[in-house]
């Protein structure tokens, strides 16, 4: 929906690297859990018991994700210190009481939690980076490139002469 809706807005490339963010992080959570193959703890409730590893926590590591990403796209453009403050503290709050619920249910150990939350942050550091690196990239202009077409050289021609006005 978050995709969709920037999509509408005309933000593609933030609502790529929304749902890459989003996927990608579903993606690291599975081949984290292949890799370690972690059981769940034996002490939960049957009903709360799903058929696959432990370790990472999803909700602990997609909840970050979410969160995270959300706060740099509401906060990248620059707010007071207040709201980021406020913005950062409530989702900071909302994946400790995910955290908190996946210990407290018994579905997951500790160590998958933080797990969780670890790898969250190393994928968020890279979706940012990534999204920071395009954000700032020079524009393309083939007048840049060093075989200018002849319109290019006669725009630079005008450049030149206007500032020497």
């Amino acid at each position: 929906m978050i995709g969709v809706a920037l999509i509408r807005r005309g933000r593609r490339v933030v609502a790529f690297a929304w749902m890459a963010a989003q996927a990608g992080g579903g993606i690291l959570n599975w081949a984290l859990k292949r890799l370690y193959e972690r059981a769940r703890p034996e002490f939960a409730d049957a009903f709360l018991y799903y058929p696959s590893f432990a370790f990472p926590s999803g909700h602990a590591m997609g909840t970050f994700i979410f969160c995270g990403v959300g706060c740099y796209l509401l906060l990248r453009d620059g707010r007071s210190w207040t709201t980021a403050a406020s913005v950062i503290a409530l989702a900071l709050s909302w994946c400790v009481i995910v955290g908190f619920s996946r210990l407290y249910l018994g579905v997951h150990f500790f160590s998958d939690v933080v797990a969780g939350l670890v790898a969250g942050s190393g994928w968020l550091v890279v979706c940012v980076s990534a999204l920071e690196i395009i954000r700032r990239r020079p524009q393309s202009n083939p007048c840049n490139s060093g075989t200018a077409p002849d319109s290019c050289a006669r725009d630079q021609a005008g450049v030149h002469a206007a500032r020497n006005r």
